[in-house]
């Protein structure tokens, strides 16, 4: 081994045979992990071991599904289900003028919804549930048209 010494705990170099440096303050939390690149028992990989304490999770700036509201994503869910049993799955897919016709859906439920009718009286589920997968459908094909239809 060179008197190289490691930066932030990690000896690098290209080979797989590395080294920590031993005049690192950390050098006992590294452990050997065999190397991919031969089955020779000096192949080892040397990296540090995560924090006995805490560890890590890099998540910060995405989408964080936990904030949808599960009991109506479930509702609409059971909706979504209804619909594949009746009409079969992706259906809505294949309907002609899809986007004009199932915004006039939506309206149908939700005016449905406003004049007291809460329960959709075909599916007994919402009526909102229903105005949303309508309402799903036409983003799904807006998405699908790309940015320049859209």
């Amino acid at each position: 081994m060179t008197d190289k010494k490691c930066n932030e705990c990690f000896y690098g170099t290209s080979s797989f045979n590395l080294d920590p440096c031993k005049s690192c303050v950390k050098f006992d939390k590294f452990v050997h992990i065999r190397s991919f690149k031969d089955d020779s028992a000096d192949s080892y990989v040397y990296m540090t071991k995560p924090s006995e304490s805490e560890g890590k999770k890099y998540d910060s700036g995405k989408p964080d599904w936990s904030l949808l509201p599960f009991k109506a994503v479930s509702e609409t869910v059971d909706v979504l289900t209804f619909g594949a049993k009746k009409y079969g799955p992706e259906n809505w897919r294949l309907v002609p003028n899809a986007k004009k016709r199932y915004l006039a859906a939506a309206f149908r439920h939700v005016v449905a919804y406003a004049m007291g009718e809460k329960k959709d009286p075909e599916s007994g589920l919402s009526h909102l549930s229903h105005a949303l997968c309508c309402l799903l459908f036409i983003l799904e094909l807006e998405k699908d048209d790309g940015p320049s239809n859209a």
